[in-house]
Formats: structure tokens, C-alpha cells, sequence
């Protein structure tokens, strides 16, 4: 048991080390992108499609923006076609190789 707690408090730390790195170092467009990837994948996304766990306000806390920053961004994700959005919280991704480019992750 003592096990899976280092395992569970090892991934927390290593989510945070990895935030405070996107914060200081990526520019809006590249820690939305990891923040989008990073969801998508832990909500198990079905044909890229899923639901923002938290609002909008709230990832720009997370991301270290303000929430029009990421209005426009995701905006701009839109026209380049990268994602779709129906409704204030429902993702698709449509490009994931390109979104990943963005957010520089191999």
C-alpha cells in the first residue's frame, strides 16, 4: 500500500514540476495546447472528443493566462481547424499531431 502511495504522490509531483516549466517557459498558445493534450488524454478522449473538466476561468488560472486569452486562442485552434468546439466545454481534436507540434511534445 505504502507503494502506490510514492507512485501516487510521485505523479503529483511530477504534474506539478511539469506546470510550473509550461508556465515560465511556453508561450499561451503552446501551454493551452499541452492543457488541451493533457485533458484529452486523461478523460480518455472517443474520437477526440471530451468535455473540459473545469471552466474556462479556470484553465486560464491553470495555463497562467487571463480567460479572454484563452477565448481567443481557442478561437484561433478553431479556424486553423485543429479543434471543435460545441458548446462552452466540449472539445473535439481534429489534428492532434499538429496540436502536439504546437505544445512541443514529441
Amino acid at each position: 500500500m505504502s507503494y502506490r502511495f510514492l507512485l501516487a504522490v510521485n505523479d503529483k509531483l511530477y504534474e506539478a514540476d511539469e506546470s510550473v516549466g509550461n508556465l515560465s517557459l511556453m508561450e499561451v498558445e503552446q501551454r493551452l495546447a499541452r492543457a488541451l493534450i493533457l485533458f484529452h488524454d486523461k478523460m480518455k478522449a472517443k474520437n477526440g472528443v471530451f468535455t473540459l473538466p473545469i471552466t474556462k476561468k479556470d484553465l486560464a488560472g491553470y495555463i497562467g493566462t487571463t480567460p479572454e486569452s484563452v477565448s481567443r486562442k481557442l478561437l484561433s485552434f478553431m479556424s486553423q481547424k485543429l479543434i471543435d468546439m460545441d458548446g462552452r466545454r466540449q472539445i473535439q481534436i481534429l489534428e492532434l499531431d499538429q496540436l502536439k507540434q504546437i505544445a512541443e511534445i514529441n
